[in-house]
């Protein structure tokens, strides 16, 4: 059996009025309206589909599209529309308005409640569930003001008396909104007071003390846990985090010192840090703090003492005058500094002492005791004396170049093709060399072309003279030396000699096997001739020349 619905009594009339008319005439009208009240009808149905029951699939909607189906008039389908949601007592205001009220009560009685809405959409149904809806509130109204009583003694922070004077508010209060109203300060302070030690907790959790699970964090959160007011949290947050003079600031300083202290002194005080969260105790860390920094620097100075008085290389006075540098030291890096210089210097003077032992070991041509290698060698040990920092590396590399070229050249001289192993001129270079310091030195005494060129005066010596002029050109030539300083014989005097002695044979040759007429002429061509530095060619020009005049002769 149909509902009888008072908001659609219009539509169920215009379909009992539908029998009276001619046949032909409904469908006429069926068919030119067909599509409008076909549209119409699904914006009704939409409509309905929106209706905020508490459940998409309400009864109550397929019952509103029910009673409309049979309804062909676009003028009746706007009515019904009308009354569906266009006014102040239509059926959406009405869902509207018991789910508001519903929605106070508690969970099991909007559960009934729900239910029934999802079945209502008449103007009688409507109000019986308005009647069901005033039951519930004055019943739940008494089981409200026992929950909220319940909640009140509850509270963690209010006073006896502010509890009991709000119990007393809510027992004489007419609605739930009215009991909202009361609460609400009292619930909003332990809301707020709750939130509030839970910013502490997470503040405190933070703390960058040495280890996570500080005990000095378990002790800041039992000061503040029994706290009833936000005006004693505020006091100890700024406690915590106030600029410069708060826990935060003072354990981020006390972290600071320690961590400038050397890893062997940090645990003990890192752990007696991790129980520290008062001013006594922070005080107490910062003199552990100095102590630990004193006794440091004490360790690091008896350190750097037995260090520096194990420089071998450093005299008495210098290790002394470093450790009492030392004693006046006011940081661990100017103690370090101090220890590094000495470290420096002792390196500086064990570099120095090397050298001039190598110097020691420099092999001359001549034996250490001969007086210029001697001086040589004090000359070279002066030179240490006087080096910096800067250029001692440089200073080892010239003696090893020097030492290397030295030995180079001794080989030379040996190789130097004097007519005897201790000739005159070996042994004056020898002399000469014990003399040098440096490798410009060597180059002028001994240059390496004079092993070819000592040959070349030998060969030409062997190859062009007899007897005794052969004997004192070898003579003369064995003491010959390659340098331009000389004790008695240069290398200008051995070329001069082999050259003018060569020229005066051809010149006696000359006289005594040349007719007198012919002889200024022959004795021209030899003696026009020039000797230039080109020495090997220009005996081979004179010796050429005097060939040319012999074989002349023959003709």
């Amino acid at each position: 059996m149909k509902k009888s619905h008072k908001i659609l009594t219009i539509s169920l009339g215009a379909a009992a009025a539908i029998g009276t008319v001619a046949l032909t005439t409904v469908l006429a009208v069926k068919c030119s309206n067909e599509n409008k009240i076909k549209n119409e009808r699904e914006k009704l149905d939409e409509i309905i589909n929106t209706l905020p029951y508490p459940s998409i699939d309400a009864i109550a909607k397929n019952e509103i599209k029910e009673l409309y189906k049979e309804v062909y008039k676009i003028d009746e389908l706007e009515k019904i529309k009308e009354e569906i949601i266009g006014n102040e007592k239509s059926v959406l205001q009405k869902i509207i308005k018991a789910n508001n009220e519903i929605s106070k009560l508690s969970e099991e009685r909007r559960n009934i409640l729900n239910n029934i809405l999802n079945k209502t959409n008449t103007s009688e149904e409507f109000e019986e569930l308005f009647k069901e809806i005033d039951k519930s509130k004055k019943e739940y109204l008494v089981e409200y003001k026992v929950l909220i009583e319940n909640k009140i003694n509850e509270l963690k922070y209010s006073t006896s008396e502010e509890k009991n004077d709000l119990i007393t508010k809510v027992k004489n209060a007419n609605s739930i909104e009215e009991i909202d109203t009361l609460k609400n300060d009292l619930f909003k302070k332990e809301k707020d007071i709750d939130s509030f030690k839970e910013e502490l907790n997470k503040i405190v959790d933070s703390l960058p003390y040495p280890s996570n699970e500080a005990i000095a964090k378990n002790e800041i959160k039992e000061s503040f846990k029994d706290l009833k007011t936000l005006e004693e949290l505020e006091n100890i947050k700024n406690e915590i985090i106030r600029e410069n003079e708060g826990i935060k600031a003072k354990i981020i300083f006390l972290n600071q010192k320690i961590s400038e202290l050397p890893e062997s002194k940090r645990e003990s005080i890192n752990n007696s840090l991790n129980e520290a969260n008062t001013d006594v105790e922070f005080k107490n860390i910062l003199k552990l703090i100095q102590e630990a920094q004193e006794q440091y620097e004490e360790e690091i100075k008896n350190e750097a003492r037995s260090f520096i008085n194990n420089l071998s290389s450093l005299s008495g006075d210098k290790r002394n005058k470093y450790i009492e540098e030392l004693e006046n030291a006011a940081s661990p890096e100017e103690v370090n500094s101090i220890k590094q210089r000495a470290e420096k210097e002792n390196a500086f003077e064990s570099k120095k002492t090397e050298l001039k032992e190598f110097i020691n070991l420099i092999e001359y041509p001549m034996p250490d005791t001969d007086e210029k290698v001697i001086n040589s060698k004090n000359k070279l040990k002066s030179q240490i004396d006087n080096l910096t920092f800067e250029n001692i590396e440089d200073k080892e590399k010239e003696l090893k170049a020097f030492n290397e070229k030295l030995i180079y050249k001794k080989e030379i001289l040996k190789r130097v093709p004097y007519t005897t192993e201790n000739a005159e001129g070996r042994r004056d270079m020898a002399i000469f060399i014990g003399g040098v310091t440096d490798i410009a030195g060597l180059e002028r005494i001994l240059p390496d072309k004079w092993v070819e060129d000592v040959a070349t005066y030998r060969r030409l010596i062997e190859e062009n003279f007899e007897n005794t002029q052969k004997a004192n050109l070898i003579k003369r030539l064995d003491t010959t030396t390659a340098s331009s300083i000389y004790y008695d014989y240069r290398v200008e005097d051995v070329e001069y000699n082999i050259y003018e002695t060569f020229r005066n044979n051809a010149k006696d040759w000359i006289n005594n096997n040349i007719a007198e007429d012919k002889k200024p002429e022959y004795l021209n061509r030899i003696t026009s001739l020039r000797r230039t530095n080109q020495f090997e060619n220009s005996f081979n020009e004179l010796k050429t020349k005097f060939e040319e005049i012999k074989n002349s002769l023959n003709q």
